[in-house]
């Protein structure tokens, strides 16, 4: 594998927290949480904390498996979108 193959592997492979995946999908981050909140997207908390919650994380490879798949657009107009 080329160095390039592996380092665009690797990116399409990081995690995301919730800012990042909402900019990444064009997104608005009020959009994004009720989305993610309704478990229309791939992701969740990876562990609790002594504090509470740990925050959200999402895979950058499963956002994008996310937008390919056409049964999501179906899913997605059951959450409001912002006009």
């Amino acid at each position: 594998m080329l160095d390039t193959e592996r380092s665009n592997a690797m990116a399409s492979d990081e995690w995301l927290d919730t800012r990042q995946a909402a900019a990444y999908l064009g997104y608005s981050l009020d959009y994004f949480r009720n989305l993610a909140a309704a478990g229309q997207i791939p992701g969740g908390r990876r562990r609790s904390t002594p504090k509470g919650l740990a925050p959200w994380r999402f895979r950058r490879s499963a956002l994008d498996e996310w937008l390919n798949d056409p049964a999501r657009s179906a899913s997605e107009t059951t959450a409001a979108r912002p006009a």
